[in-house]
């Protein structure tokens, strides 16, 4: 298979499967009691996580951009500037990093915790 026939086959699959998926998601069964519990598993108790890198991030950006300002004379402005770069620029990038691995790190731990990290398969045992 060349690359260009490759690249448009991939692309085929993708929108056959994005277009599946939108369908099922607004379609019965609606599974509501699953989704709430992933709200606030994935939402709701990501927000401290969320909060310390965003006010550490802000730090950093402020000591950078404050020489800047300062030499311009227009240090007065670094509040604004700050809130209006952080929240347009980086916080939606920084939010979606941070739940992205927190979701990972879940589901690291839950697969770990149902298999064991040290269980041996009983089923095939030679001490029987």
């Amino acid at each position: 298979m060349s690359k260009g026939t490759y690249f448009f086959s991939s692309i085929g699959e993708m929108s056959v499967f994005g277009t599946k998926s939108f369908v099922r998601a607004f379609s019965p069964p609606y599974e509501t009691a699953s989704l709430l519990q992933q709200l606030e598993e994935i939402g709701a108790r990501s927000v401290p996580l969320v909060a310390a890198a965003g006010f550490a991030l802000g730090i950093v950006m402020t000591l950078h951009k404050r020489s800047t300002l300062v030499s311009f004379g227009a240090e007065a402005w670094a509040p604004t500037l700050q809130a209006v770069s952080f929240f347009n620029e980086l916080g939606p990038l920084i939010t979606a990093l941070l739940i992205s691995g927190r979701v990972g790190a879940r589901a690291r731990y839950r697969s770990i915790r149902l298999s064991g990290p040290g269980r041996r398969d009983h089923g095939t045992s030679d001490h029987d």
